[in-house]
């Protein structure tokens, strides 16, 4: 997330994508090809961003941010996208399923009133992602 981007990159904070993409190539320097960066917020607090670089560039998708942050949502997003990740070989692909399956979790959730995350009811929006917020280049 983007907290622990910071902690990992040795920074104090990234308050702009620009900086969040700065922090995640000190990370990437130290071994990993390809990460994603989960609740990027930057200067408008009723949004996040899902962040993913790779070789192969950079990406974001912004979605709402919902009043909710159940247990077990950083788990299934890296499930998620790893999931995505393998079966389409392609960071935006992947990055824009895993942003609109959680968006789908965490909204099913949120109205469900619980604090469990909604897996088996979304179950469908993780096999066949809804396609409703769509994925950005950065660079």
């Amino acid at each position: 997330n983007h907290f622990e981007l910071n902690f990992l990159a040795g920074l104090e904070s990234t308050d702009t994508l620009q900086e969040v993409l700065a922090a995640v190539d000190i990370v990437r320097e130290s071994g990993p090809s390809n990460v994603l960066v989960t609740s990027v917020i930057t200067k408008d607090p009723t949004h996040l961003d899902l962040v993913a670089v790779s070789d192969e560039g950079a990406w974001s998708v912004t979605t709402p941010l919902l009043p909710i942050s159940p247990n077990g949502g950083g788990d299934v997003t890296a499930a998620v996208y790893l999931s995505h990740l393998l079966s389409t070989g392609s960071t935006p692909a992947a990055l824009g399923r895993t942003a609109n399956t959680l968006f789908a979790i965490l909204d099913r959730t949120l109205k469900s009133g619980r604090r469990e995350l909604e897996l088996v009811a979304s179950q469908d929006d993780i096999a066949n992602p809804p396609t409703t917020y769509e994925v950005t280049q950065l660079r």
